[in-house]
Protein backbone atom coordinates (compact mmCIF):
# COMPACT_ATOMS: atom_id res chain seq x y z
CA UNK A 1 0.00 0.00 0.00
CA UNK A 2 2.90 2.30 0.62
CA UNK A 3 4.64 1.68 -2.63
CA UNK A 4 1.46 2.42 -4.90
CA UNK A 5 0.64 5.36 -2.51
CA UNK A 6 4.01 6.73 -3.17
CA UNK A 7 3.67 6.23 -6.64
CA UNK A 8 0.47 7.47 -6.82
CA UNK A 9 0.97 10.84 -5.30
CA UNK A 10 4.68 10.94 -6.81
CA UNK A 11 2.70 11.04 -10.67
CA UNK A 12 -0.05 13.25 -9.49
CA UNK A 13 2.82 16.27 -7.95
CA UNK A 14 5.07 15.69 -10.82
CA UNK A 15 2.61 16.07 -13.37
CA UNK A 16 1.06 19.13 -11.42
CA UNK A 17 4.69 20.60 -11.62
CA UNK A 18 5.23 20.22 -15.19
CA UNK A 19 1.87 21.23 -15.96
CA UNK A 20 2.97 24.77 -14.47
CA UNK A 21 5.66 24.79 -16.37
CA UNK A 22 4.32 24.82 -19.40
CA UNK A 23 1.45 26.84 -18.38
CA UNK A 24 3.87 30.09 -16.64
CA UNK A 25 5.81 32.23 -18.45
CA UNK A 26 7.81 32.90 -14.88
CA UNK A 27 11.44 34.07 -15.00
CA UNK A 28 11.57 31.29 -12.37
CA UNK A 29 9.73 28.86 -14.00
CA UNK A 30 12.68 26.05 -13.91
CA UNK A 31 11.70 25.22 -10.16
CA UNK A 32 9.06 23.57 -11.34
CA UNK A 33 11.14 20.99 -12.73
CA UNK A 34 13.61 20.95 -10.07
CA UNK A 35 10.28 19.94 -7.91
CA UNK A 36 9.26 17.53 -10.19
CA UNK A 37 12.81 15.78 -10.44
CA UNK A 38 13.20 15.72 -6.49
CA UNK A 39 10.11 14.11 -6.66
CA UNK A 40 11.11 11.18 -8.92
CA UNK A 41 14.10 11.41 -6.64
CA UNK A 42 11.87 10.22 -3.64
CA UNK A 43 10.21 7.50 -5.41
CA UNK A 44 13.38 5.83 -6.68
CA UNK A 45 14.66 6.01 -3.07
CA UNK A 46 11.29 4.36 -1.47
CA UNK A 47 12.14 1.86 -3.71
CA UNK A 48 14.97 1.63 -3.49
CA UNK A 49 14.58 0.69 0.68
CA UNK A 50 11.56 -1.57 -0.26
CA UNK A 51 12.88 -4.29 1.67
CA UNK A 52 13.42 -2.38 4.48
CA UNK A 53 10.24 -0.80 4.87
CA UNK A 54 8.01 -2.35 7.86
CA UNK A 55 4.76 -1.68 9.00
CA UNK A 56 2.75 -2.82 11.70
CA UNK A 57 -0.40 -4.33 10.33
CA UNK A 58 -2.25 -2.90 13.23
CA UNK A 59 -1.78 0.78 11.34
CA UNK A 60 -4.72 2.29 9.67
CA UNK A 61 -4.04 2.73 5.99
CA UNK A 62 -4.80 6.27 6.07
CA UNK A 63 -1.44 6.96 7.89
CA UNK A 64 0.52 5.04 5.45
CA UNK A 65 -0.76 7.31 3.11
CA UNK A 66 0.31 10.18 4.55
CA UNK A 67 3.91 8.72 5.41
CA UNK A 68 3.48 7.88 1.78
CA UNK A 69 2.69 12.03 0.58
CA UNK A 70 4.93 13.25 3.36
CA UNK A 71 8.16 11.51 2.20
CA UNK A 72 6.90 12.97 -1.99
CA UNK A 73 6.35 15.91 -0.06
CA UNK A 74 9.91 15.82 1.13
CA UNK A 75 12.17 15.04 -2.12
CA UNK A 76 9.92 17.66 -4.21
CA UNK A 77 10.61 20.29 -1.08
CA UNK A 78 14.79 19.39 -1.39
CA UNK A 79 14.37 19.57 -5.44
CA UNK A 80 12.97 23.43 -4.77
CA UNK A 81 15.45 23.96 -2.22
CA UNK A 82 18.15 22.64 -4.71
CA UNK A 83 16.75 25.23 -7.67
CA UNK A 84 17.46 28.13 -5.07
CA UNK A 85 20.35 27.37 -3.53
CA UNK A 86 22.12 27.30 -7.38
CA UNK A 87 20.08 30.37 -8.41
CA UNK A 88 21.21 32.49 -5.11
CA UNK A 89 24.96 31.51 -5.09
CA UNK A 90 25.16 30.13 -2.58
CA UNK A 91 26.04 26.31 -3.57
CA UNK A 92 25.77 24.73 -6.53
CA UNK A 93 26.65 27.78 -8.46
CA UNK A 94 28.16 25.24 -11.33
CA UNK A 95 24.52 24.07 -12.49
CA UNK A 96 22.85 27.44 -12.36
CA UNK A 97 22.77 28.15 -16.31
CA UNK A 98 22.22 24.69 -17.33
CA UNK A 99 18.56 23.37 -15.97
CA UNK A 100 19.58 19.80 -16.98
CA UNK A 101 22.25 19.74 -14.33
CA UNK A 102 19.73 21.43 -11.87
CA UNK A 103 17.23 18.51 -12.67
CA UNK A 104 19.78 15.73 -11.97
CA UNK A 105 20.90 17.56 -8.51
CA UNK A 106 17.22 17.44 -7.74
CA UNK A 107 16.54 14.02 -8.21
CA UNK A 108 19.50 13.32 -6.46
CA UNK A 109 18.54 15.32 -3.32
CA UNK A 110 14.95 13.74 -3.80
CA UNK A 111 16.90 10.38 -3.44
CA UNK A 112 19.05 11.44 -0.74
CA UNK A 113 17.17 12.67 2.58
CA UNK A 114 20.59 14.14 4.00
CA UNK A 115 22.23 15.94 1.05
CA UNK A 116 20.08 19.20 1.74
CA UNK A 117 20.64 19.42 5.30
CA UNK A 118 24.36 18.37 5.01
CA UNK A 119 24.28 21.09 2.42
CA UNK A 120 22.81 24.03 4.76
CA UNK A 121 25.26 22.23 7.83
CA UNK A 122 28.37 23.93 4.89
CA UNK A 123 26.99 26.75 4.03
CA UNK A 124 26.29 27.94 7.46
CA UNK A 125 30.09 26.68 8.87
CA UNK A 126 31.12 28.44 5.90
CA UNK A 127 29.42 31.97 6.61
Amino acid sequence: IYILATLVFSLFLSSLMVLAYYITDMDFKYIFICVAGGTVGAVFSILQRNNEISFDSQIPNKYIYLQASFTVMLGSISGGLVYIMSMSDLALTFANKNIYSLVLISIVSGFSERMIPELFGKIEGAN
